[in-house]
């Protein structure tokens, strides 16, 4: 049943994420500023290791390695820039972001249920480019 939900979740979540219809807001200061917010978010855990990559894109899964569809994968960057972008898992976890430009960018990845991972990232085109980065969320909030 949550399967055909996250589907429908998903194709709707360009409309309910720009209309605030799912109840997220934004941090507004702090290393999370930008970021969304889910009303559900307690637990925070960071991502200890620096992600080298050459294109943002990996899976977001549960603890059994199940895909889960519709997680929020948000980057703020490249360096101070403040800006974020964001994208959704699809039904397999998967995500990409396109067209980064070289640098350092902070990441946060959100599922209501799931505690929520943050960490840091560098775009390089030195990085291996089958590089993928894979995210196990934890349950609870």
């Amino acid at each position: 049943m949550w399967l055909a939900a996250a589907r429908m979740a998903l194709s709707l979540m360009p409309t309910l994420l720009s209309s605030g219809v799912l109840g997220q807001s934004r941090f507004e200061t702090g290393d999370l500023k930008g970021f969304t917010k889910s009303p559900t978010e307690h637990i925070i855990n960071r991502h200890e290791a620096l992600v080298k990559i050459w294109v943002f894109e990996g899976t977001i899964v549960d603890p059994t390695g199940a895909p889960i569809p519709g997680a929020i994968v948000e980057v703020r960057g490249p360096g101070p820039n403040e800006t974020v972008k964001g994208t959704v898992s699809d039904k397999r976890g998967r995500f990409k972001f396109g067209h980064l430009k070289e640098g350092a960018y902070a990441f946060k990845i959100t599922f209501n249920g799931f505690q929520s991972v943050v960490g840091a990232l560098r775009i390089a085109r030195s990085a291996k480019p089958d590089a993928a980065f894979k995210v196990a969320l934890l349950l609870g909030v």
